[in-house]
Formats: structure tokens, C-alpha cells, sequence
């Protein structure tokens, strides 16, 4: 399937970097990439789900790649740049699929733009960040540093995300599982045994931080922060895929959006990690996408 890529200007005056896959007939399916990421990260995934005719809308969160930062935003404020592209695109109802960072972002969506969302999967994603459960708890080491950093904020937060960013936007295929060391679990290595998808990984961590680092910034304090509304606030149907060889999201923020949201239906697979929860069950994810506009 070809890519068609735009600029749009949204109505604060930024650009925001956007992309679509598949027929205009289909139905919309809005992407959104993990932290990091861009509009480049899930395109093979779409690819892999072209038998159901769906029409991908990919997209670069707020200081990501090519898109202007929107400092201090919060989870929830993504929904405005999903209504400005759709609406520049001529579309209406829409599924939210997110990935790892992404899938708060997915379930923004469901929250705050139902009925037009219809549903939402996540995918690997993060839960919202409190005391009712160790939300580090079975993470990398590698993660746990960063997120102690982030919630100390200032020089220490900033240096770090900077150091980390220029490290992942000098990635090639013939490094990119070195440079993501203790955060890929055996099943996620086994998912980039190609070159061609060790190259699609490190093509899209480099579109990332193509102006700055500040998209990978603003989405871990995000994270940590109130997100604009809350997953128990979710009416419509939620998909939530994960696994127990995680060691970016561990399977307890799986198991803490199941039992707050009504809505969700769990997907656990404890054999699978970070990325193989994706490229093991991409036709499922597909079918329960498929689902959602029955």
C-alpha cells in the first residue's frame, strides 16, 4: 500500500506531520506510535492488516518529527489534533489503535471523542501513573532510570531525555537492538531478526528526533501527570493487548486498565513481550478493530 503524506496547520498555529495508508473506502483507523515514535512506526503493522481494507491515518504526536511541540500538553490534549487531521482528511468515525505511549493517547480518544471514536486497542500501553499499584515495578532498568528522572524534573530530566534521544536518532539496523539493550526481551529481539524490520525500527526512533527531543520530553511528563480524563470514563469498547515478557510495560498495567475500564476486553499472552504482542497477533488485533464499527 502507498503512503500519502501531509502538513497540516492545526488551530493553534502548528504543524502537525500526518500520513494515510490504504483505500478511501475503508474505515478510518487512527495510529498513534509509541514514546518515542512517529507516524513511521506502526505503517508495517498496517501493512500486515491490508486484507481488511482499512483506511490508516498515522500521525506524529506534538514535537515529534516533523510536528510542532505543544509544550506542557497533556494526554488528553491529543484529541484536538485528531479531530484537526480527520477533519482535513474529510473523515468521520474512526477506531484508535496505540501502541506502548501511544495506547493513553488511543484511549484519550475513547474517552473524550466518542461516538465518533468508536473504540479503542492498546497495545502494550501505559497505565496512568499513581500509588494503587508499583507502576515501575518489572520495567527495565533502563526505564526505571528514566522515569526516576522524569519525576525529578529539571537539568537531571532533560539531560537525560536529550542523551537518550541522540543516542536513538544515530540507531542503524546493525545497532538498533544494542542501543535499546535490557528493554528488548528475548520474544521483542526475535521480532527484528530481519533486516528490513530492524531498519523500519531505526528509521522511525531517527524520524523521531528530527528537530529536537522535546516530543519524547513532553510525552514522559505526560505520562506521569494527570492525563484529562480518566480510563473509567471510557463508554465504548476498549481492546487491551499485552504480555508478561514486557519489559517496557509490564503486564500490570494491563491488568490495572482491565479492571478500570467497563468497556475493555483483555488480551493477555504471557509468553509475549513488547513488540511480539503485535507481530504474533496482528490479524486478531485486526479482526477486534473490524469489530468495533459492526
Amino acid at each position: 500500500m502507498s503512503v500519502s503524506n501531509h502538513t497540516i496547520t492545526t488551530a493553534d498555529g502548528r504543524n502537525l506531520e500526518i500520513a494515510t495508508m490504504g483505500p478511501e473506502t475503508g474505515k478510518t483507523v487512527v495510529m498513534h506510535h509509541g514514546t518515542p515514535g512517529s507516524l513511521l512506526t506502526l505503517q508495517a503493522h498496517a501493512r500486515a492488516m491490508a486484507d481488511h481494507d482499512f483506511f490508516f491515518v498515522f500521525y506524529s504526536r506534538a514535537g515529534y518529527g516533523l510536528s510542532d511541540r505543544r509544550e506542557g500538553r497533556s494526554v488528553g490534549d491529543v484529541v484536538e489534533d485528531i479531530r484537526a487531521a480527520l477533519d482535513f482528511l474529510g473523515r468521520d468515525e474512526y477506531v484508535a489503535v496505540g501502541w506502548s505511549g501511544g495506547g493513553p493517547h488511543a484511549l484519550a480518544c475513547a474517552a473524550l471523542d466518542a461516538p465518533r471514536c468508536r473504540g479503542a486497542i492498546s497495545l502494550a500501553g501505559v497505565a496512568p501513573y499513581g500509588d494503587d499499584f508499583d507502576w515501575t515495578e518489572g520495567m527495565a532498568e533502563e526505564n526505571k532510570a528514566e522515569f526516576a528522572a522524569t519525576l525529578q524534573g529539571g537539568p537531571v530530566f532533560d539531560e537525560a531525555i536529550r542523551k537518550e534521544a541522540e543516542a536513538l536518532k544515530l540507531a542503524t539496523a546493525d545497532t538498533i537492538i544494542e542501543t535499546f539493550g535490557g528493554l528488548l526481551s528475548a520474544p521483542d529481539i526475535a521480532t527484528l531478526e530481519s533486516e528490513e524490520s530492524r531498519q523500519d525500527f531505526a528509521n522511525d526512533t531517527s524520524h523521531a528526533f528530527s528537530v529536537s527531543h522535546y516530543g519524547f520530553y513532553d510525552d514522559n511528563r505526560a505520562m506521569v501527570q494527570p492525563w484529562g480524563f480518566a480510563p473509567s470514563d471510557i463508554t465504548v469498547p476498549v481492546g487491551l493487548w499485552f504480555g508478561d515478557n514486557d519489559n517496557m510495560v509490564p503486564a500490570t498495567h494491563g491488568q490495572w486498565l482491565a479492571a478500570h475500564i467497563a468497556t475493555a476486553t483483555p488480551h493477555f499472552h504471557p509468553t509475549e513481550g513488547h513488540l511480539s504482542v503485535i507481530t504474533e497477533y496482528r490479524g486478531d488485533i485486526a479482526n477486534e478493530i473490524a469489530s468495533f464499527f459492526a
